[in-house]
């Protein structure tokens, strides 16, 4: 049986993501109202967090998916709000 991340595991995935070992969220250099990021459209910083925490690295990617996030960004945008509590 496949072993999902509880929600708090999922915000501290989101939280991990947003920081400087993640997608570096940080306010635009030109732009003071808004961020910006680094993401190469893919899962890899998620499935390597999934890895670190002995989680299920396939069947959460799924779930993450299913909740919209299909690149680490996205994780970050889309996730949360769907994530079941």
């Amino acid at each position: 049986m496949a072993h999902l991340m509880t929600y708090e595991q999922v915000e501290a995935l989101c939280e991990w993501l947003e920081g400087p070992e993640g997608c570096h969220f940080r306010p635009h250099p030109r732009k003071p109202d808004d961020f910006t990021w680094n993401c190469d459209h893919s899962l890899k910083l998620t499935r390597n967090w999934l890895k670190r925490h002995k989680l299920d690295v396939e069947a959460n990617v799924e779930a993450l998916q299913t909740c919209g996030g299909y690149c680490d960004c996205e994780v970050v945008f889309n996730v949360l709000q769907s994530w079941e509590r």
